[in-house]
C-alpha cells in the first residue's frame, strides 16, 4: 500500500491486494462430473447430459484487487476513511466495484 499526504488533514490512499493459491486443487473440492440420463421412447433411445452444479469450474482463483481512496483528519481525534475496491483480474467471484467508508475515533 501507500500513502501520499497531500495537506495536513487530506490523504491519498492506494493499496494493491490479492491471493495466489499454490499447489494442485484438492480433489476433494472438485465438482460433480455430469450426469448422463437415458430413456427409450418406442424404438429411439434419447441420452441427456445434466450439470450437478451452476457454479463455473474456474481451473483458479487468483485474485488482485486494488483500493483507491482518502483518509480524512477532521480534528486531532477523528479520522473519516473512504475506498473503492475494484478487480484487476477476472479470475474467482467477486463484485465488480466495492465502497468502503470507515470512522476512527480516538480518546
Amino acid at each position: 500500500g501507500y500513502d501520499q499526504k497531500i495537506t495536513g488533514w487530506f490523504t491519498l490512499v492506494i493499496d494493491v491486494l490479492g491471493r495466489y493459491e499454490l499447489g494442485d486443487p484438492v480433489e476433494s473440492q472438485q465438482f460433480p462430473e455430469n450426469v448422463d440420463i437415458n430413456w427409450t421412447v418406442g424404438n429411439t433411445d434419447y441420452v441427456k447430459s445434466v450439470s450437478l452444479t451452476n457454479i463455473p469450474n474456474y481451473s483458479s482463483d487468483n485474485i488482485i484487487d486494488a483500493a483507491f481512496g482518502f483518509k480524512i483528519n477532521l480534528k486531532e481525534s477523528l479520522l473519516i476513511i473512504a475506498n473503492v475496491f475494484v478487480p484487476l483480474n477476472d479470475d474467482g467471484l467477486r463484485a465488480g466495484v466495492v465502497p468502503t467508508i470507515g470512522i476512527e475515533f480516538s480518546f
